[in-house]
């Protein structure tokens, strides 16, 4: 959410003053956007169960269920929230608005089908069904403006360094959550290096974008 936030002036500026710089712009965030839910989402599905010990008890063990299934979901919530801000920087805020309607209906539709006999798991079914329908009409109008992403350039390498991590985190086992969440994150930073994942172009690219705006700010 931070992050979406942060890039809202950037974009904005772009979108009135240099519209030839909008396609790289959102290319490159589309990737940090990966790197950074494909991570979370990783993390989240191994260590689900020891987080619901950790906040709860094992009466919600069972609850671990919902969360992984939520994680499947989370690059596109992330995308959603981007979404939000950069349609709205292009004056497509209409978009967004209709795209969130339509999950919302959908979310009802789906939500009335499932719930009555899977409970819990048909309300996370029903969300993220919603999710994706308001991330295909949302990519589809980012697609038409601003630029159409490869999926599969974007999130290849980011996918396979956070299969990595998961692995990695599975393979402790019972260890200490507090012990585990940072070796992972160590073994997905090292994974990204070793894949390049970022070229030292977009790297200097992206940073020159954020402080000079910050220094106008």
């Amino acid at each position: 959410m931070v992050f979406s936030t942060s890039i809202y002036p950037v974009f904005s500026s772009f979108a009135y003053s240099a519209k030839e710089r909008l396609p790289k712009f959102y290319k490159v965030i589309s990737k940090y956007q990966l790197i950074v839910s494909l991570a979370i989402a990783a993390g989240l599905f191994v260590l689900a169960d020891q987080l619901v010990l950790l906040v709860f008890n094992k009466d919600f063990l069972a609850s671990g269920t919902n969360i992984r299934l939520l994680c499947l979901v989370l690059p596109v919530v992330f995308f959603n929230m981007m979404f939000k801000f950069i349609l709205s920087a292009a004056n497509l805020q209409r978009t967004f608005l209709k795209s969130v309607g339509i999950g919302v209906l959908v979310n009802f539709a789906v939500a009335v089908v499932f719930i009555p006999f899977l409970k819990s798991i048909g309300a996370c079914i029903a969300y993220m069904v919603s999710q994706v329908v308001v991330f295909a009409i949302n990519y589809k109008a980012m697609s038409r403006e601003i630029a159409e992403l490869n999926p599969m350039e974007l999130a290849l390498k980011p996918f396979i360094c956070a299969l990595i991590m998961g692995v990695a985190l599975f393979s402790l086992g019972s260890m200490n959550i507090f012990l585990k969440a940072p070796i992972g994150m160590l073994v997905y930073l090292a994974a990204l290096m070793a894949f390049k994942t970022f070229s030292s172009e977009e790297i200097e690219g992206f940073k020159r974008i954020l402080f000079s705006r910050s220094s106008k700010a």
